[in-house]
């Protein structure tokens, strides 16, 4: 009300009291700054002008010569598909902006009892989640929030991935959920137990995933328990 700060910067400045890590603190300048007012205030006068221009056509066209009227199109033209371009620019960098703001989705996905579970606890350097050999321990996503070189990542751990035949209707409603989150993730590491060829649900999941362009990194565990043979069979099945 005071013009002392607007909305945008007073938004920075929230986003940079709730920031966790220092990247989170450096994406918030932008708004407190007002880098970001200034671009608005730019494309809004951009945009005042080229109405301006076209209304001189609509009113005077007949008063006007066809060059002109011609250079003055062209001008429009000119300064929309820039003005379109630099919006289009500063909405991909929001858009990875947000990403440093609200984490790093990254999920763990397989099937049961390949060893998520275990790595989620070694990455957050606590039991945060059962580590059983039990099929199905795991039956809801569990997010532990990390702060990894300066970013803030959000790891979770989902139920594992098989068939619904075997599984019972809890365990059928953290499949569903884990599949879910995967196709919400930014990244996913799929682990997988390499003797364990029990994989064809997963299989037509990743199928689905990879379609969807979803960044995915393969992670093949309890190496230590099998000959190295048997895990060569499997890398190349």
């Amino acid at each position: 009300m005071n013009n002392k700060l607007n909305l945008v910067e007073l938004e920075g400045i929230s986003d940079s009291i709730n920031a966790e890590t220092e990247s989170q603190r450096l994406a918030s300048l932008s708004s407190i700054t007002g880098k970001a007012t200034n671009e608005f205030n730019k494309w809004r006068q951009d945009i005042l002008n080229n109405i301006a221009l076209l209304t001189i056509i609509i009113d005077f066209a007949e008063d006007q010569e066809l060059d002109k009227n011609k250079m003055l199109f062209n001008s429009v033209d000119t300064s929309i598909r820039e003005l379109d371009k630099e919006i289009r620019n500063y909405l991909f960098k929001v858009r990875s902006s947000e990403i440093l703001l609200k984490g790093i989705q990254l999920v763990l996905l397989g099937p049961p009892n390949a060893g998520k579970s275990s790595i989620l606890n070694i990455l957050a350097n606590k039991e945060a989640a059962i580590v059983s050999d039990i099929a199905g321990t795991t039956r809801d996503v569990i997010d532990i929030p990390l702060e990894i070189q300066g970013y803030k990542v959000v790891l979770g751990d989902t139920a594992g991935i098989r068939s619904l035949d075997n599984a019972d209707t809890i365990e059928k409603e953290g499949i569903k959920r884990a599949k879910a989150k995967s196709l919400s993730a930014d990244f996913i590491i799929v682990v997988l137990d390499p003797t364990n060829n029990d994989v064809l649900d997963l299989k037509d999941h990743l199928k689905e995933l990879i379609k969807l362009d979803k960044k995915l990194v393969i992670v093949l565990n309890k190496q230590d328990l099998h000959e190295g043979d048997q895990v060569k069979s499997q890398e190349k099945q």
